[in-house]
């Protein structure tokens, strides 16, 4: 990894204010305090994870943003060495804006791409860890925004970046070419603060759901854009989409905190398969919370309510019930740490293909600034990693994929001692479902597969690593890990 350690160094003598700071802290910084609490540069902002020196373990990166301490703002690495032992590597002194960060493939190579916004709020994409190795596109205007999506909008074979715009109510893509290459930025107008994407008419192409003034879906045709507003004068909120009600179709949830209140509304708008969607009635949930995810937590497989509590005591989740139903909320106690701003991803980190929760914890000073939370794969959260956890086994047979590495198809064996039903999927290293191969009642015996790199939807996928698991009557049996060049 390219990484600039002698301006990290550099930095932190510069500052007199924190020379104390470092003396007290000389033998504990950049060391975990327990395996979940580490330090990484103050100013700890929005985070992500991905496999960075793809080693196959998820590392996890933050964007570092100190205005008294501009020697501070950055990226910081905690590198997984392995069974989630993370230790700090280094950081990237550059100017950047509090916004966002994204971990996101954008080329042909395996190594992913670091996505935020610079200091002048272009948008910045650094290529293999190396901060020559930079592209930035210009929004157009001097803003900071706090969320893209990165989806294949033209259908090329690359990710684009969808971003809003919210001072002056529009939208944008830059699309991706291939080879570091993108366009200049394509406006349109009905914008707003948030952004997502997925397909919502089942036509293969992945569509666009910006919040704004106005909820507006805009389906991804052949001919151009197509726009529907889903909800008029609505706050900007935070949006989701996502099959909420496992029907087959993605549905759209907006989440709202409310200022000043204990209270964050949550707007549903089910899908009726073609595009065209129900409001629900609005639900109140009587905690304040202005930082959300919704993804599936306990496995299974609904998507759930994740909360940041305002006063950062914690989290609530909410867990889907079905029918756009949620139960009781459940709380996960992450107490104030002297912090002015919290962050959080949801990403598997321990390889259990569960989504774990980092927090980073935004001060002054150096503190513990990341934590992780790891997922048992039930929705229950605790400070150890479940890797190197022994799962059930249900067979001495193993399952094995020739040739590997590949490059156009693998072919996946494996034996079953009885009849049994079977699930073999494969999956990205952040937990990311990429085809399901088999999901069907088999015969006992050895049964064999070939995966010609293909997603769901019938893409090639990008050259790296990835896990291939095996579930038997709803247990995992075996997993191996494969890799693409």
């Amino acid at each position: 990894m390219k990484l600039n350690k002698k301006s990290f160094i550099q930095s932190i003598f510069s500052s007199p204010k924190i020379i104390c700071v470092i003396c007290i802290f000389l033998l504990a910084a950049f060391i975990p305090s327990d395996n979940n609490d580490y330090v990484v540069a103050p100013g700890a902002g929005p985070v992500s994870a991905g496999d960075m020196d793809q080693d196959g373990n998820m590392d996890i990166v933050v964007v570092n943003n100190k205005y008294t301490s501009p020697e501070w703002n950055g990226f910081s690495f905690l590198m997984n060495q392995g069974s989630c032992n993370f230790q700090f590597s280094d950081s990237l002194t550059i100017p950047t804006a509090p916004g966002f960060i994204k971990i996101e493939n954008l080329d042909d190579d395996p190594t992913p791409e670091i996505i935020t916004q610079s200091a002048d709020c272009r948008i910045r994409i650094t290529f293999n860890n190396d901060i020559s190795d930079t592209v930035r596109l210009n929004l157009g205007l001097h803003q900071v925004i706090y969320c893209i999506a990165c989806a294949d909008i033209d259908c090329n074979g690359y990710k684009d970046i969808i971003f809003p715009r919210g001072v002056n109510d529009k939208w944008g893509i830059f699309y991706n070419y291939g080879n570091k290459n993108f366009s200049s930025g394509q406006f349109f107008t009905t914008g707003g603060g948030f952004v997502e994407c997925n397909d919502l008419n089942h036509d293969g192409r992945t569509d666009i759901v910006i919040s704004g003034t106005n909820v507006t879906e805009y389906l991804n045709l052949i001919s151009g854009f197509q726009s529907h507003i889903l909800e008029e004068n609505g706050a900007r909120s935070f949006i989701a989409v996502a099959d909420i009600d496992l029907d087959g179709n993605n549905d759209v949830l907006g989440i709202t905190g409310l200022p000043y209140t204990n209270a964050t509304i949550l707007r549903m708008f089910k899908n009726l398969g073609n595009g065209m969607f129900d409001t629900l009635p609005v639900v109140i949930l009587p905690y304040g919370s202005f930082h959300q995810k919704v993804i599936d937590l306990d496995g299974d497989t609904l998507p759930d309510i994740l909360l940041l509590l305002n006063d950062y005591t914690g989290y609530y989740i909410y867990h889907n019930l079905g029918g756009f139903q949620f139960g009781n909320p459940q709380f996960i106690s992450l107490p104030p740490d002297g912090e002015y701003d919290r962050n959080f991803e949801c990403k598997d980190i321990d390889g259990n293909l569960c989504p774990d929760i980092v927090t980073t914890k935004k001060s002054g000073y150096i503190i513990q600034n990341v934590n992780i939370l790891y997922n048992d794969g039930h929705g229950n959260f605790t400070p150890t990693p479940y890797v190197g956890i022994p799962l059930k086994i249900l067979s001495d047979q193993t399952i094995s994929a020739f040739p590997n590495p590949f490059s156009d198809e693998t072919c996946i064996q494996f034996s079953l001692d009885n009849p049994a039903n079977v699930n073999l999927s494969i999956y990205d290293l952040e937990g990311k479902l990429i085809n399901c191969l088999i999901n069907q009642y088999l015969k006992g015996g050895t049964q064999s597969i070939k995966w010609r790199r293909l997603d769901t939807n019938g893409k090639s996928c990008k050259p790296g690593a990835y896990i291939i698991y095996l579930k038997v009557n709803g247990q995992i049996h075996h997993s191996i890990k494969i890799i693409m060049y």
